[in-house]
C-alpha cells in the first residue's frame, strides 16, 4: 500500500466498485470547513473510542481507535479515516488508514483494522526478500522465473 495514499488511485478504485484500505501518509490532508487540515493533526483530536489489541512486530499492544467520515481535496466521496493509538504513542498515532467501506459498527471497524494487521506479515515477507535475499538484484523478467529463483533460495537457504 504504499505510495498508493493518492487522489488517482482513491478514485480508480472507487470507479471499480472495490473496497480498498490504504495506509495514510503524513503529507495527506483532509478538509475540515473548507479548510485543508494535515491529517495527523486532525488525528490528534481524537484518541480512540474503540479498545482492542494489536499485534506488530510479534508484540501485543493495548490500542484504541477511533473512526471519522473525512473528505479529502479532490476525492469524489468521503472516506473513513481510522486512526490507531496505543499506550506508546506520544506524539502522533500508530498508523492512519483510509477506506470506502461502510464502517457502521464497532465489528465492522474492528474487522478492517485487523485486516491491516494481516497484511502486514506479507509486508515483512517482501522486505525480508529485498534484504536478506536480495531479491531486488536479479535481472528475470517473468513470474515464474522469479517465484523459481526464491524457491530455490527458500529450500537452500542461501542469498
Amino acid at each position: 500500500d504504499r505510495g498508493y495514499d493518492d487522489v488517482k488511485f482513491f478514485n480508480h478504485i472507487e470507479e471499480l466498485h472495490q473496497y480498498f484500505l490504504i495506509r495514510g501518509t503524513s503529507k495527506r490532508n483532509v478538509m475540515e470547513k473548507r479548510k485543508k487540515i494535515n491529517v495527523f493533526e486532525y488525528a490528534k483530536r481524537y484518541k480512540g473510542k474503540i479498545a482492542t489489541k494489536i499485534r506488530i512486530k510479534g508484540m501485543e499492544y493495548d490500542a484504541k481507535i477511533t473512526v471519522k467520515l473525512v473528505k479529502l481535496s479532490k476525492v469524489k466521496r468521503k472516506l473513513w479515516l481510522i486512526i490507531c493509538w496505543t499506550d506508546a504513542d506520544i506524539e502522533e498515532p500508530l498508523k492512519i488508514f483510509f477506506t470506502n467501506a461502510k464502517l457502521d459498527s464497532k465489528e465492522g471497524v474492528l474487522e478492517w483494522s485487523r485486516r491491516y494487521g494481516e497484511r502486514w506479515k506479507i509486508e515483512e515477507f517482501f522486505r525480508f526478500k529485498k534484504t536478506q535475499m536480495e531479491m531486488e538484484n536479479f535481472r528475470v523478467r517473468s513470474l515464474t522465473a522469479i517465484n523459481n529463483i526464491l524457491m530455490i533460495q527458500l529450500i537452500l537457504g542461501i542469498r
